[in-house]
């Protein structure tokens, strides 16, 4: 019964002091209100000072929220909500520490209640619960009639409630004062991103807005003003720096049209960009403001392009050419026709479709995976291509690359009759020896030996002929035939002729094999009277020039004679007579040139009479007497006189002159006496032949005629 009257005492006394405590910080947390809103007036006024004087920017209008922010932050953290929390739920400790100001507030109760609440406790040094109880009730009776609530003094608002006050009576002071100033500055420091400047009068409008468009491409920026004409217009161009670390703000002027709408065109675009128009007017009010559009963006997007092209030319089995890949990059083709041509490209994206366009817009598609694109197409012509490729936007490359292609044709072969070489007359030879020169870039495939056997020299009776011929390659692009032609199967008979001609197919199997052919050669067996009549022909002929030769030798040494006679008066030798000495030696090396001449001509003639049988023995023998003399006309002593009489000349030395003149003399009239007996000889070698030639003749008829 005693234990619960001692706790009925202390259940009044906690709850006394419970209530002081509650009311004590809750006049704490007023105190601390009090303070934000001082500092906040304080604040406010200071920032409407600064906007009456210098009209800050609305980013320095905003640091009065900011800073009011950080106030509050403080006051709340540090007290207002510590002091909530100790008025509705204090801890031991805050309680022990109100009883300490209780006590220090009332003399007579000092440390009567904090001493109650720790032996209630059982705090200190534990005592005998009789003892215990007495000492709790005479420390509650000296506590009991005491008013806890004389800590609670209301005079540390009165401080606070006076600067309070103080800020109050200036703010509204200044709107007395300056009502409309004070006000705006006001609406301007708590609405601090609101503008308050009167509305400009002139409204730009962005036209073109959002766009998207090609790398390289152009693009026109197109806006319009509202209101009044401005001063200025401007264009601002804001992009990414090519390295992507900054921003890049270009800003352009435009011209001020008198229409409303403006327009500017970007040429060549090459990256994406944010833009926006600007524009100023005259007005002082409005100095330094500017009317501004909305923003706009340009977004490029890259059109596909080639990054690497691989060309690969595949020449025709048949030409032996290996491979060829092309530097890359090079699309410029020059190939044989038929040449296949493999295309790959690396493209710098993926792609939906490729291919290659030619000059009549015909095309051939490529196969695509990913960012790689190949095909084939053949050269048939000359032509030109481009590669065109589509990514999987639908965007073509811009402006490909036209190449070119070449197509060499494969060139015609040649052939040549090297030997003989020249139309023949037959004799009694029945295989006549052909050597034939072959020419083809790439090679043969036949030789043919064609031709025509005419019989009895009318065309109305006429035989083609035609047979393949071996031939042995030389190196890829030559080739020799070396074949005997027997002609016996043609059983030719005089007058009967064979016209022909080599023809060479080459191996080209694109354009089907090419063919050339050699001139045209004939084989001649002519009749027995146009041997004898062209034997009499060509010796009279040679007959005729050894009489020439003869007839200017006379003139010649007579000439001679003449100038030896006319130096003998001469001490010195002149030009004039020099060039005379030297033309007389000229016109004897051109008898002699002459002679040597005939000398072979009638080597030739009797090469062929004797190949006819047309000469007797005798007669064949005269004429090898004739050729012996023929060779030494030109003799060694003639030559040698010559030759002293060209150095003597070259030295001018006039008495060797005339010593050489008178030696060169000597040897013409011997060479005139020689080329003498040579033309009688010739002429009855020749009467001797004619008379060879009409016996055959007359023994031919007697064959005739007995057949």
């Amino acid at each position: 019964m005693q234990k619960s009257g001692i706790d009925n005492l202390f259940h009044s006394a906690h709850e006394r002091l419970l209530a002081v405590t509650r009311q004590y910080y809750l006049l704490q947390v007023l105190h601390a209100v009090m303070k934000v809103i001082f500092l906040g007036l304080a604040l406010l006024l200071l920032f409407v000072l600064l906007a009456l004087v210098f009209d800050p920017a609305p980013v320095v209008r905003g640091g009065f929220w900011v800073l009011l922010t950080v106030v509050a932050i403080y006051f709340l953290a540090r007290h207002i909500l510590p002091d909530l929390r100790r008025a509705f739920r204090p801890n031991e400790g805050e309680l022990y520490a109100i009883s300490k100001q209780i006590g220090r507030h009332n003399l007579e109760v000092q440390d009567a209640l904090i001493n109650f609440l720790q032996i209630y406790r059982d705090q200190g040094t534990p005592a005998h619960s009789a003892f215990k109880n007495l000492s709790l009730k005479q420390l509650y009776e000296k506590f009991r009639a005491t008013h806890f609530s004389n800590i609670l003094s209301p005079a540390i608002l009165k401080h606070t409630a006076g600067r309070l006050l103080t800020a109050f009576t200036v703010l509204l002071l200044l709107l007395l004062i300056f009502p409309a100033s004070v006000s705006q500055a006001m609406l301007k420091v708590v609405y601090p991103t609101r503008s308050f400047e009167d509305p400009l009068p002139l409204t730009l409008k962005n036209l073109s807005g959002e766009m998207t468009a090609l790398k390289n491409a152009s693009v026109e920026l197109r806006g319009a003003y509202e209101g009044v004409a401005p001063q200025k217009l401007w264009l601002v161009v804001q992009s990414q720096s090519p390295t992507a670390d900054s921003i890049q703000t270009e800003r352009l002027e435009l011209n001020v049209l008198s229409g409303k709408n403006f327009v500017y065109p970007i040429h060549h675009v090459k990256t994406s960009f944010t833009y926006w128009f600007e524009g100023s007017i005259e007005h002082s009010s409005f100095r330094n403001r500017l009317a501004v559009s909305e923003r706009g963006r340009v977004l490029v997007k890259d059109r596909p392009f080639i990054r690497e092209l691989q060309v690969k030319l595949t020449f025709p089995p048949y030409t032996g050419l290996s491979e060829v890949l092309l530097p890359p990059n090079n699309g410029e083709i020059t190939a044989l026709a038929g040449t296949a041509v493999g295309v790959e490209v690396l493209a710098n994206k993926s792609l939906a479709q490729a291919w290659i366009r030619f000059r009549d817009s015909s095309k051939v598609e490529l196969t695509v995976q990913e960012n790689r694109a190949q095909g084939q197409f053949a050269v048939t012509r000359d032509d030109q291509y481009q590669i065109q490729i589509q990514d999987r936007d639908g965007i073509v490359n811009y402006q490909p690359v036209q190449y070119s292609v070449f197509a060499l044709s494969d060139e015609h072969p040649f052939v040549e009759i090297a030997k003989p070489g020249e139309d023949l007359d037959l004799g009694d030879e029945l295989e006549v020896p052909l050597l034939i020169n072959l020419r083809d870039d790439f090679g043969f495939s036949k030789l043919l030996l064609k031709g025509h056997h005419i019989r009895a020299g009318s065309k109305g009776d006429t035989v083609s002929f035609s047979q393949a011929l071996p031939y042995q390659k030389i190196d890829q692009n030559r080739a020799i035939s070396d074949y005997r032609w027997d002609i016996s199967g043609f059983f030719l008979i005089p007058e009967d002729y064979i016209e022909y001609y080599a023809e060479v197919y080459d191996n080209d199997v694109i354009t089907g094999p090419k063919f050339a052919r050699s001139k045209t050669f004939v084989l001649r067996l002519p009749s027995m009277m146009e041997i004898l009549q062209n034997a009499e022909e060509r010796a009279g002929e040679q007959l005729e020039n050894t009489e020439d030769v003869a007839q200017q030798t006379r003139e010649l040494k007579e000439k001679l004679e003449e100038i030896n006679r006319e130096m003998k008066r001469e001490d010195e030798l002149s030009w004039e007579r020099k060039q005379q000495i030297q033309e007389q030696m000229e016109k004897q090396q051109q008898s002699m040139d002459r002679l040597k001449d005939v000398q072979q001509q009638l080597e030739e003639l009797v090469k062929d009479l004797d190949a006819q049988d047309m000469l007797s023995p005798e007669t064949l023998e005269k004429y090898f007497e004739l050729q012996k003399m023929f060779q030494e006309m030109a003799s060694e002593e003639l030559q040698e006189a010559m030759k002293k009489l060209q150095d003597a000349l070259e030295k001018t030395d006039m008495d060797e002159v005339k010593q050489a003149m008178e030696q060169f003399q000597l040897s013409m009239e011997e060479f005139e006496q020689r080329i003498e007996r040579t033309y009688e000889l010739f002429k009855r070698v020749e009467m001797e032949q004619k008379m060879d030639q009409l016996a055959k003749m007359a023994e031919k008829l007697a064959e005739e005629q007995s057949e």
